[in-house]
């Protein structure tokens, strides 16, 4: 390394966020890096020079390697771009193993993407709407990789924002989390606007994703964040009743406990099903919104029985 990193917006960024629990990065990385070809031994020096120059600088900083996650590739869905992913996290992972490699695959058939690119990833985040709709095999590859360690989120990429159910899209996100043990819930995205004020959409470039009312100066809420927090919500809530039922155990148990697992189970399954198929998150689809809210508030009487 001849010359280092100029770390004065990433300073900046940690300034605004001092207490996050983690900080993603998308690298944004090519078939190259400072001129090395990927595969070369100049390549895995300089990429290794580089990862370790930034997680010493982020200690100094109080920033520990586990709270960095690399986002390589975004949505990789060729053999190409899975290579990518594979030759930069080997040195990344040989070099700094507590850095974690995250990666949004968006393989239609994800058993044909490249194994390997899977093995590399700490934490895999695959598209919400295309879990829906591809059906158990593709639910049940990525919960295969869930139960031998890789950590899961989810995310959802849908728009124009306006169009979509600000409940089922929205909300409902920490539901299927609970369901399948991710631990992460994204969207896109913030700040989305498409160029344009949210108070006049017309002139936007491709669509706003934002789920927020944006224009140069000011930040509204509305229906759709507003949705996004009251998911989030909704997990705590599930999360604290799962934190009050003892282990499962072979001898019967009390109504109360049987009520709570069932509420875990079957009634987030009956919650989830208001979008079993990801045509249902958008506005116009009629659908029960209550449901949620309905079975929120039994979670809550079930940990009152529990106390």
């Amino acid at each position: 390394m001849i010359q280092t990193p100029d770390p004065a917006a990433f300073r900046k960024w940690l300034d605004r966020w001092p207490s996050s629990r983690l900080y993603c990065v998308f690298a944004d990385v090519k078939t190259n890096f400072a001129g090395c070809a990927m595969g070369t031994p100049a390549f895995q020096q300089a990429v290794s020079g580089w990862i370790n120059w930034w997680v010493n600088q982020l200690k100094q900083w109080n920033v520990r390697p586990k709270q960095l996650c690399l986002l390589l590739v975004d949505e990789p869905a060729t053999a190409g771009q899975d290579r990518i992913i594979v030759e930069y996290a080997r040195v990344i992972r040989k070099d700094q193993p507590g850095v974690s490699i995250w990666e949004d695959p968006t393989w239609k058939n994800p058993s044909k993407a490249t194994p390997e690119m899977f093995d590399v990833c700490q934490v895999l985040c695959p598209h919400l709407p295309a879990w829906i709709d591809a059906g158990s095999s593709f639910a049940g590859f990525y919960q295969r990789l869930h139960e031998t360690g890789h950590r899961l989120w989810f995310y959802s990429c849908r728009g124009p924002a306006r169009l979509l159910d600000p409940y089922a899209y929205h909300r409902l996100q920490p539901w299927y989390c609970w369901k399948y043990g991710a631990e992460g819930s994204a969207f896109w995205a913030f700040t989305d606007s498409s160029g344009a004020s949210s108070w006049n959409e017309y002139p936007a470039r491709l669509g706003a994703y934002t789920p927020l009312f944006l224009d140069a100066k000011t930040v509204t809420t509305g229906k759709h964040w507003e949705a996004v927090r009251e998911g989030v919500e909704d997990y705590e809530y599930l999360r604290m009743l799962g934190d009050r039922l003892p282990p499962a155990q072979p001898t019967a148990a009390s109504a109360a406990i049987s009520t709570g697992r069932q509420l875990l189970t079957s009634e987030v399954d009956r919650v989830t099903s208001a979008t079993a198929s990801s045509a249902a998150q958008f506005w116009s689809v009629k659908k029960d919104r209550t449901l949620a809210d309905r079975v929120r508030v039994q979670v809550l009487d079930a940990m009152v029985e529990l106390k």
